[in-house]
Order: C-alpha cells, then structure tokens, then sequence
C-alpha cells in the first residue's frame, strides 16, 4: 500500500467510525422498509443511491482488507474478517441485531485505523 493510499484509507475508516457513532446507520434513509447495510449505506461507499455494484468496488479502498477468495462477490466489504474467528458483515447479519453489528464492525474499523496509523509513523521514527 502507498503512503497515499495509506492516507486515504485512513481518512475513511475515520469517516466511517464518525458515521456509525452518530447512529447514522440507525437513522432512516427513506428506505424504511430495510435496514442500512452496512458500509454500503455509507457515505464513504463508491455506490452509495445506485443499484448496481460491480465496477466501481475494484476502486473501493476497503478491498485492501477482503480477502482474495471474496474479492468478487456482488459486497465484497461484506466479507471483511471483523474478528479473529472470522466474523463478516455477512456472517453477523445473520445472527445478530443492528447494533451489535455496529459494535462489531466499529472495533475492528478502530483496530485498522490504529494499524494504519503505526504503519504510517514508523518510517518517519527510523
């Protein structure tokens, strides 16, 4: 990853921790009906208000973090391993209510802001 991506994917987690700490996943989008998905209902999301993802996910940075074999699903962010046991946005979805899934994704959005940000002081220590 280059320092500028680097960047850029910092400024992201950043922007997508503030969105679910201000409960906006909560808030209704007009689309009532469903829940907010997670990252795709973000404004951080390349597809945020459009109906069709494909092209446009290969530009995401958070494909950095999904792994090779699930780097061509429909929501490859979907498959992000939140845990060390490999908990995913999918996965939890479907066992868990709302908010713990924020919990989940906010700790590790929070760990991968920290990684980053190591990854990036480090070479100006040396």
């Amino acid at each position: 990853m280059t320092d500028e991506t680097r960047r850029e994917t910092i400024g992201l987690l950043k922007a997508e921790i503030k969105f679910i700490e201000q409960g906006e996943y909560r808030r209704s989008k007009g689309d009532a009906w469903r829940v907010p998905s997670i990252f795709l209902d973000s404004p951080t999301c390349l597809h945020l208000n459009k109906a069709h993802h494909s092209e446009s996910c290969k530009s995401c940075l958070l494909l950095a973090f999904v792994p090779e074999e699930h780097r061509q699903k429909r929501i490859p962010c979907h498959y992000i391993p939140l845990t060390p046991v490999g908990d995913t946005v999918k996965s939890v979805e479907g066992w868990a209510d709302q908010e713990e899934l924020e919990e989940k994704v906010l700790r590790w959005l929070k760990a991968a802001l920290c990684q980053l940000e190591s990854e990036t002081k480090q070479p100006a220590e040396e």
